[in-house]
Protein backbone atom coordinates (compact mmCIF):
# COMPACT_ATOMS: atom_id res chain seq x y z
CA UNK A 1 0.00 0.00 0.00
CA UNK A 2 1.04 3.24 -0.86
CA UNK A 3 2.16 5.86 2.72
CA UNK A 4 3.04 9.62 3.18
CA UNK A 5 4.20 9.74 6.88
CA UNK A 6 6.15 11.19 9.74
CA UNK A 7 8.16 9.02 11.75
CA UNK A 8 5.63 8.95 14.46
CA UNK A 9 6.92 6.10 17.08
CA UNK A 10 9.99 7.84 16.85
CA UNK A 11 8.55 11.49 17.52
CA UNK A 12 6.36 9.99 20.48
CA UNK A 13 9.62 8.23 22.05
CA UNK A 14 11.55 11.97 21.36
CA UNK A 15 8.59 13.79 23.00
CA UNK A 16 8.55 11.89 26.40
CA UNK A 17 12.41 12.10 26.09
CA UNK A 18 11.73 15.99 26.46
CA UNK A 19 8.67 15.65 29.26
CA UNK A 20 10.70 13.28 31.55
CA UNK A 21 13.76 15.41 30.96
CA UNK A 22 11.53 18.64 32.36
CA UNK A 23 10.30 16.67 35.44
CA UNK A 24 7.22 14.92 34.08
CA UNK A 25 7.02 11.76 36.64
CA UNK A 26 3.39 10.55 34.96
CA UNK A 27 2.18 11.09 31.13
CA UNK A 28 -1.18 10.42 30.10
CA UNK A 29 -1.34 9.99 26.64
CA UNK A 30 -4.81 11.42 25.60
CA UNK A 31 -5.70 9.77 21.62
CA UNK A 32 -8.22 9.75 19.75
CA UNK A 33 -7.71 5.90 18.21
CA UNK A 34 -5.93 3.08 19.15
CA UNK A 35 -4.71 2.77 15.81
CA UNK A 36 -2.64 4.02 12.92
CA UNK A 37 -0.39 7.31 14.10
CA UNK A 38 -1.99 7.56 17.57
CA UNK A 39 -0.73 4.12 18.20
CA UNK A 40 2.13 4.26 16.76
CA UNK A 41 3.15 7.71 18.79
CA UNK A 42 1.91 5.94 22.27
CA UNK A 43 4.28 2.87 21.16
CA UNK A 44 7.35 5.28 21.37
CA UNK A 45 6.58 7.15 24.53
CA UNK A 46 5.92 3.86 25.98
CA UNK A 47 9.31 2.69 25.29
CA UNK A 48 10.83 5.97 26.38
CA UNK A 49 8.71 5.91 29.79
CA UNK A 50 9.48 2.42 30.18
CA UNK A 51 13.35 2.46 29.90
CA UNK A 52 13.07 6.13 31.91
CA UNK A 53 10.94 4.42 34.74
CA UNK A 54 7.91 6.77 33.99
CA UNK A 55 4.69 5.79 34.64
CA UNK A 56 2.57 6.25 31.30
CA UNK A 57 -1.03 6.18 30.85
CA UNK A 58 -3.59 5.96 27.68
CA UNK A 59 -7.03 7.28 27.51
CA UNK A 60 -9.09 7.12 24.40
CA UNK A 61 -10.98 10.48 24.04
CA UNK A 62 -14.79 9.88 22.97
CA UNK A 63 -15.56 12.03 19.84
CA UNK A 64 -18.62 13.90 21.32
CA UNK A 65 -18.09 16.79 22.97
CA UNK A 66 -19.90 15.73 26.23
CA UNK A 67 -17.40 12.92 26.58
CA UNK A 68 -14.48 14.54 26.45
CA UNK A 69 -15.57 17.07 29.12
CA UNK A 70 -16.13 14.64 30.93
CA UNK A 71 -12.64 12.83 30.41
CA UNK A 72 -10.64 16.42 31.06
CA UNK A 73 -12.60 16.71 34.16
CA UNK A 74 -10.78 13.51 35.44
CA UNK A 75 -7.84 14.60 34.36
CA UNK A 76 -7.99 17.78 37.10
CA UNK A 77 -7.28 15.54 39.97
CA UNK A 78 -3.37 15.50 38.20
CA UNK A 79 -3.30 19.30 38.78
CA UNK A 80 0.11 19.85 40.78
CA UNK A 81 1.69 15.88 40.67
CA UNK A 82 4.07 16.85 38.01
CA UNK A 83 2.00 15.06 35.79
CA UNK A 84 2.33 16.31 31.58
CA UNK A 85 -1.45 15.61 29.24
CA UNK A 86 0.04 14.53 26.05
CA UNK A 87 -2.71 14.83 23.06
CA UNK A 88 -2.16 13.33 19.92
CA UNK A 89 -3.57 16.47 18.58
CA UNK A 90 -2.90 20.06 19.16
CA UNK A 91 -7.01 20.77 18.73
CA UNK A 92 -7.83 18.29 21.98
CA UNK A 93 -4.72 19.93 23.58
CA UNK A 94 -5.85 23.50 23.12
CA UNK A 95 -9.24 22.48 24.20
CA UNK A 96 -7.69 21.05 27.39
CA UNK A 97 -5.68 24.23 28.24
CA UNK A 98 -9.21 25.75 27.76
CA UNK A 99 -10.87 23.60 30.02
CA UNK A 100 -7.96 23.90 32.75
CA UNK A 101 -8.01 27.65 32.61
CA UNK A 102 -11.88 27.31 33.11
CA UNK A 103 -11.35 25.49 36.41
CA UNK A 104 -8.65 27.80 37.49
CA UNK A 105 -5.60 25.27 37.06
CA UNK A 106 -2.57 26.70 35.68
CA UNK A 107 -0.62 25.67 32.27
CA UNK A 108 2.35 24.57 33.26
CA UNK A 109 2.55 25.69 36.74
CA UNK A 110 -0.08 23.54 37.96
CA UNK A 111 -0.01 20.64 35.02
CA UNK A 112 1.83 20.90 31.68
CA UNK A 113 0.07 19.76 28.32
CA UNK A 114 1.89 19.12 24.84
CA UNK A 115 0.35 18.26 21.39
CA UNK A 116 1.04 16.69 17.72
CA UNK A 117 0.98 18.28 14.44
CA UNK A 118 2.07 21.93 15.36
CA UNK A 119 -1.21 23.66 13.94
CA UNK A 120 -1.83 27.13 13.67
CA UNK A 121 -3.92 26.77 16.80
CA UNK A 122 -0.70 25.93 18.89
CA UNK A 123 0.68 29.26 18.35
CA UNK A 124 -2.47 31.25 19.15
CA UNK A 125 -3.02 29.55 22.65
CA UNK A 126 -1.68 31.41 25.57
CA UNK A 127 0.21 29.51 26.61
CA UNK A 128 2.11 28.40 23.60
CA UNK A 129 1.27 24.95 22.96
CA UNK A 130 4.64 22.81 23.36
CA UNK A 131 3.98 20.18 20.39
CA UNK A 132 5.58 18.08 18.09
CA UNK A 133 5.71 19.74 14.44
CA UNK A 134 5.04 17.63 11.60
CA UNK A 135 5.02 18.75 8.17
CA UNK A 136 1.28 18.42 7.35
CA UNK A 137 1.70 20.17 4.38
CA UNK A 138 4.30 18.77 2.66
CA UNK A 139 2.52 14.98 3.37
CA UNK A 140 -0.50 16.30 1.59
CA UNK A 141 1.82 17.81 -0.91
CA UNK A 142 3.65 14.17 -1.59
CA UNK A 143 0.23 12.38 -1.52
CA UNK A 144 -1.16 14.47 -3.90
CA UNK A 145 1.70 13.82 -5.97
CA UNK A 146 0.95 10.53 -5.96
CA UNK A 147 -2.38 10.35 -6.92
CA UNK A 148 -1.78 12.43 -9.79
CA UNK A 149 1.28 9.86 -10.59
CA UNK A 150 -1.25 7.13 -10.36
CA UNK A 151 -4.07 8.70 -12.05
CA UNK A 152 -1.91 9.05 -15.18
CA UNK A 153 -0.15 5.43 -15.17
CA UNK A 154 3.45 6.88 -14.42
CA UNK A 155 5.69 5.09 -12.23
CA UNK A 156 5.92 5.77 -8.45
CA UNK A 157 9.42 5.67 -7.36
CA UNK A 158 8.60 4.79 -3.82
CA UNK A 159 5.58 3.57 -1.85
CA UNK A 160 6.33 4.93 1.12
CA UNK A 161 7.57 8.47 2.32
CA UNK A 162 8.66 9.27 5.55
CA UNK A 163 8.88 12.76 6.34
CA UNK A 164 10.69 14.36 9.46
CA UNK A 165 9.52 15.78 12.75
CA UNK A 166 10.70 18.59 15.24
CA UNK A 167 9.98 19.19 18.91
CA UNK A 168 9.05 22.41 19.43
CA UNK A 169 9.35 23.96 22.79
CA UNK A 170 7.06 26.45 23.86
CA UNK A 171 5.44 27.70 27.21
CA UNK A 172 3.02 25.13 27.78
CA UNK A 173 5.63 22.53 29.96
CA UNK A 174 7.52 23.67 32.79
CA UNK A 175 10.86 23.37 33.02
CA UNK A 176 12.16 21.53 36.28
CA UNK A 177 15.87 21.07 35.72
Amino acid sequence: FYLVTSEDEKAGAEMSEYLISNGTKKIIYLANAVHGADYRRYQGAKKTADRKSCELEMKLLPTETEGRQMVYGELLKYAGTDTTLLFSTDKNAAEMISFLHRNDVKVPEDISVAGFNNTKLSKMYRPKLTTVGQPLYDMGAVAMRMVIKMINDEPLEEKKFVLPYEIIERESVIEKK
